[in-house]
């Protein structure tokens, strides 16, 4: 949750801030809230990253005072603007404890496989492994493509769906990167994916985040216009 000030009325965000859950708009004036109700409330909402700056996020389509947590909000507050006030989580976006500690252990082993598909009519079914060191995507026994993190892996979600992302190999390590669009198979593994390949390729950043020091997901600057 969070609070701003429209005049003299507060306005607060509830939910809880973890990847997956609904941050809503509440104590909205009545004649606010009656034009929230027509869809006609205009409302900006923000993922405010501590390196990116302000990046302008969707809520949801057909419920304007609404916006659903992601895994690339993780270690940032959000903000929603109305024309004449403004909201702001009370603490930033944190994967569950759970989750990480799960993480934890495929981290230790050195391994994390997601099974994902080729997007459109006839999807290509793939497998999406990251490795101590690099990334490696498979179809069937054979290696599709891979890299080393060094080397500039990035993953950006595709903004207005649920599973659809771009996966981007080598913006460090080739003239012309790999641009991969791709799709996980629910939001939640979505979510588990980029949580992983920030766990496996960031020093530390596992470490911090099962210690309640969530650092903000690098914002994937390539992936997201490729």
């Amino acid at each position: 949750g969070g609070e701003g000030a429209a005049g003299d009325v507060p306005l607060r965000l509830t939910g809880a801030c973890v990847p997956g859950s609904t941050l809503r708009l509440a104590d909205l004036s009545e004649a606010s809230a009656a034009r929230a109700a027509a869809r006609k409330l205009r409302v900006t909402w923000w993922r405010l990253h501590p390196e990116a700056g302000a990046l302008r996020v969707e809520g949801s389509v057909d419920k304007p005072l609404e916006y659903r947590c992601s895994a690339e909000d993780a270690g940032c507050h959000i903000r929603a603007d109305l024309p004449d006030s403004s909201a702001l989580s009370t603490a930033p976006v944190a994967p569950f404890k759970p989750s990480l500690k799960m993480l934890e252990a495929k981290v230790k082993k050195g391994e994390h496989k997601c099974a994902v598909a080729e997007p459109g009519p006839n999807p290509r079914k793939l497998e999406l492994v990251l490795l101590e060191k690099h990334v490696r995507l498979k179809a069937g026994d054979k290696t599709a493509a891979k890299e080393e993190y060094k080397g500039g892996v990035e993953l950006a979600f595709t903004p207005g769906t649920d599973v659809d992302f771009t996966l981007v190999l080598g913006f460090r390590s080739r003239k012309k990167p790999l641009i991969l669009p791709l799709a996980a198979a629910t939001r939640q593994q979505r979510d588990m994916l980029l949580v992983a390949l920030v766990a496996f390729s960031r020093t530390g950043w596992l470490e911090a985040a099962l210690a309640g020091n969530t650092l903000p997901i690098p914002y994937a600057s390539y992936a997201a216009h490729a």
